[in-house]
């Protein structure tokens, strides 16, 4: 009986060797792959951001209220601060609807220089074709009471 008692819960060494180094290998394995996988860029834009930033000072109770501008070119600064923007980067930003002939009407623009400068339309050129672009569909009021379906646009170079 004491010849087994002392064979217990004994395992040979180089048994004990091998899951050892299984296990380091095991953890290095799992360290590069965490250290691949963490290093990925995500492909987030400023455009995401700046977007709904926009969006949070321009909507109303969920609504952009179109008719409180007597031009389209009346958004400016008053209305987007420069915190909603992307720092040192060109912003233009406008909101459509659809009028009851399919024709897309412009309800409201604005560009923003890249130092955070309010530009007028005619200052404006307009956003370069390899600008990044980002819309969402908005309700736009454009009389008081009635409310259409919209998109704000907003492009960043």
């Amino acid at each position: 009986m004491l010849h087994s008692s002392q064979s217990r819960a004994q395992t040979e060494p180089i048994g004990a060797i091998v899951a050892i180094m299984a296990l380091i290998v095991a953890i290095g394995i799992y360290g590069i792959y965490i250290t691949d996988a963490l290093s990925v860029t995500t492909d987030r834009s400023v455009e995401e951001p700046a977007l709904e930033q926009v969006w949070n000072e321009i909507g109303t109770g969920g609504v952009f209220h179109a008719y409180e501008y007597a031009d389209p070119d009346d958004l400016d600064g008053s209305d987007v601060s420069t915190e909603a923007l992307p720092e040192g980067q060109s912003v233009l930003i406008t909101v459509t609807t659809i009028d009851d002939d399919g024709e897309e009407t412009l309800q409201a623009t604005a560009h923003f220089a890249s130092d955070g400068d309010h530009l007028s339309q005619s200052d404006s050129d307009g956003a370069p074709d390899d600008a990044g672009v980002d819309e969402k569909p908005a309700p736009v009021e454009i009389a008081p009471g009635e409310v259409r379906g919209g998109t704000l646009r907003v492009e960043v170079w």
